[in-house]
């Protein structure tokens, strides 16, 4: 599902699973050295990275596929891995199960869920920076 980006010659990425069963956030050099365990979902906090991450001004966003209230969630990080926040939990009106990697555009994300809105047949979603 993951994808890596690189940001300033270094690689992240995330992991659906592991640590509990709730995913991770990493970080790698490409010659293999320096990995780097970011963050460990407790599922409390998200849980189940399913897209690439994205750097937005020198801070990583992500989504997860699911969460405490069990719909997803949109979460910022450091690339050192402090500052982990949750930015917004998924209510299942507003969206469900985020799916398909974050772009930015002027400050507001866009994102699109698989579930949840109107006719829970998915959504598009945005959220400002």
């Amino acid at each position: 599902y993951d994808a890596l980006i690189s940001v300033d010659g270094v690689l992240y990425g995330t992991t659906n699973s592991g640590a509990g069963g709730y995913g991770t956030i990493f970080k790698i050099n490409p010659d293999g050295t320096g990995f780097t365990l970011l963050q460990e979902f407790a599922g409390t906090d998200g849980a189940n990275p399913y897209d690439a991450l994205i750097s937005v001004d020198g801070v990583l966003y992500g989504t997860t596929n699911s969460g405490a209230g069990g719909y997803g969630t949109i979460f910022k990080i450091n690339p050192d891995g402090t500052g982990f926040t949750l930015l917004q939990e998924f209510a299942e009106t507003d969206g469900a199960y985020p799916y398909g990697a974050l772009i930015s555009v002027d400050g507001v994300l866009y994102g699109t869920t698989v579930g949840g809105g109107k006719a829970y047949s998915g959504t598009i979603f945005s959220f400002g920076l």
